[in-house]
């Protein structure tokens, strides 16, 4: 398969992004979320999907609001976005706390090994899809602006002016200011990813703003009304160690 830098029309970028998993890969991805969230993924054994119309990126619910697939979206970097926890609420968000100065809930990422992931796509038998995003000024590809839309895939750039604005992009193509999401996601014809095969593989991060004592006693309090067998490993911050140093 052609590098991507050497791509020249749709068809070999979509090619290309759809075989994510036949190139080399993290050793995990990572999904941010609640913690009351992440009991209903392990009560419910999935992970809800999106259709693009209910997604962050404005510019692309303009010109792939249509897509017809589902969504679950994950990060493929393992350096600490601070811009990711922002986005989902972890870090300078009120976060409501009882009478007894308990913080009620928190915010995590889930730490997923890629193996488990090919394990899940392989077993689908077809119904499951992985798919890296690419990125591109999206106002210049609309203006037609082709000295100003390089397409990005990680920091890999292609200039070959390819019009990702194409149908067939619908759902592989982001704006550049998301760039900092490094995005996979796994592609469904339902609102919902089974994941249950693969829920003992995961571990849980929490976001700086919490300890990791804090996030296993809240999650026990948010799981006792469900009696929940299954229990995940925490991990640490890093960054929240260093900080408390």
């Amino acid at each position: 398969m052609s590098k991507f830098e050497n791509l020249k029309t749709v068809s070999q970028l979509k090619t290309y992004l759809d075989s994510v998993l036949s190139r080399k890969q993290p050793k995990y991805y990572y999904h941010y979320t609640k913690l009351s969230s992440l009991v209903k993924i392990y009560e419910n054994g999935n992970f809800k999907a999106a259709k693009i119309k209910n997604m962050n990126d404005r510019l692309e619910k303009d010109i792939a609001g249509d897509c017809p697939d589902y969504f679950t979206c994950l990060m493929g970097s393992a350096i600490e976005s601070f811009g990711m926890w922002a986005m989902y609420g972890g870090i300078g968000a009120h976060i409501e706390k009882d009478s007894s100065d308990v913080i009620k809930d928190a915010y995590v990422k889930i730490k997923i090994p890629v193996e488990s992931i090919k394990k899940l796509i392989k077993d689908s038998k077809g119904s499951l899809e992985l798919r890296c995003i690419a990125y591109t000024n999206i106002n210049a590809q609309l203006k037609n602006d082709s000295n100003q839309a390089t397409i990005y895939c990680g920091t890999v750039k292609n200039v070959n002016k390819i019009n990702c604005l194409d149908s067939v992009l619908k759902g592989y193509i982001k704006d550049n200011a998301w760039s900092y999401e490094k995005e996979v996601r796994i592609v469904s014809k339902k609102d919902s990813v089974d994941i249950s095969s693969i829920l003992d593989s995961f571990r849980i991060i929490p976001s700086p703003n919490n300890s990791m004592q804090e996030c296993k006693i809240i999650f026990r309090r948010l799981k006792n009304g469900i009696n929940l067998k299954i229990n995940p490993i925490f991990e640490e911050n890093e960054y929240y160690n260093l900080i408390m140093k």
